[in-house]
């Protein structure tokens, strides 16, 4: 049912049905149109009273209309969450709690956002029972972000972290655990990057984890010579120039190009396997350290021969082989 509504709307709107064009011009009906077209297509709205219906049609021309809908939309909510909230409840006193979130996962600006926001992840293809159960999840924790989107004083910020935290977590839990996986790895441009290689055919789909690897631990060392107060401008240049060319030199090795051989360097041993060094925490066993990086347990003992793992200490080295997925971190 879903996907002939979406077929439909299609044919009637074009392929950009589900995104509300943010420039529309007030003085035109082509958004009421398209009110009228998507309710009268859906099972839950399409039987709808003409008056009701015109009533729901105008409360949503207006919200759509309202500069502060527009403000929202571009990063600098003022009175949105009022106006938001004003509008739904006015629109709540003429349908049903059923009909109501049929038409909040069309026309609310947190579905909008929501669905602009998933349509950015290339490939994700979302499907609507996906998109419905994360809308519900993150309804209300999206309604408390918009109402801090004006302050950015201490508690804000506080506030907001712990809320960014709860819809992360609402996303994982409306996800299956591979779905949420391919969410979050396409939010992430080292891994974007990395599968960009790939899927331009210059590498086999094997070396995508290690090529993730190699821009992940890339991203980190950027960071830290950007932050490094003790270089001058010109060592902290040299030092990024450095980076890049290392940076190079392993993703072409990632990919299997042959590399030109440097002076003095034809009879070098082999480089070895990319590595990672994870500092230690407390209480933290090898078994625990295998899982926050994907890596099998005897991989880690392999590449720490010198390291007891069964008496590890606070801050002790371990080198992490980096030739498979960056795992995602536990639940909190």
């Amino acid at each position: 049912m879903w996907a002939e509504r979406g077929a439909i709307l299609e044919q009637l709107l074009g392929p950009g049905w589900a995104i509300r064009a943010k420039n529309e011009p007030a003085q035109t009906n082509a958004y009421q149109n398209q009110i009228i077209a998507t309710m009268d297509t859906n099972p839950l709205l399409q039987g709808l009273a003409a008056d009701k219906k015109q009533l729901v049609v105008n409360l949503l021309q207006q919200a759509h209309t309202q500069p502060e809908r527009a403000m929202a939309n571009s990063g600098e909510a003022t009175q949105a969450s009022a106006a938001e909230k004003d509008c739904w409840a006015r629109i709540g006193e003429i349908l049903s709690p059923e009909q109501l979130e049929a038409a909040k996962l069309h026309f609310s600006l947190h579905a909008e956002q929501l669905r602009s926001e998933l349509d950015a992840l290339p490939g994700l293809d979302t499907q609507p029972e996906e998109f419905r159960k994360i809308f519900r999840s993150t309804e209300a924790i999206e309604a408390k972000l918009l109402d801090l989107a004006d302050r950015n004083d201490e508690e804000a910020q506080k506030e907001r972290a712990t809320l960014t935290g709860a819809r992360d977590a609402a996303i994982r839990a409306a996800l299956t655990p591979a779905r949420y996986e391919m969410y979050v790895r396409l939010g992430d441009p080292a891994y974007l990057s990395a599968l960009e290689k790939i899927t331009d055919g210059k590498g086999d789909p094997a070396s995508l984890g290690l090529l993730y690897a190699i821009n992940r631990e890339s991203t980190a060392e950027q960071e830290r010579i950007q932050n490094d107060t003790s270089l001058t401008d010109t060592q902290r240049e040299i030092e990024l120039k450095r980076l890049e060319l290392e940076q190079l030199k392993a993703t072409a090795q990632a990919l299997g190009e042959k590399l030109l051989d440097e002076p003095g360097q034809k009879d070098a041993p082999p480089k070895p396997e990319p590595q990672k060094v994870h500092r230690v925490a407390t209480g933290e066993s090898l078994d625990r350290i295998a899982r926050i990086y994907g890596v099998d347990p005897n991989a880690l003992r392999a590449a720490n021969p010198g390291l007891n793992f069964e008496k590890l200490a606070p801050g002790a080295s371990v080198s992490v082989p980096l030739r498979l997925m960056y795992p995602l971190p536990p639940p909190n």
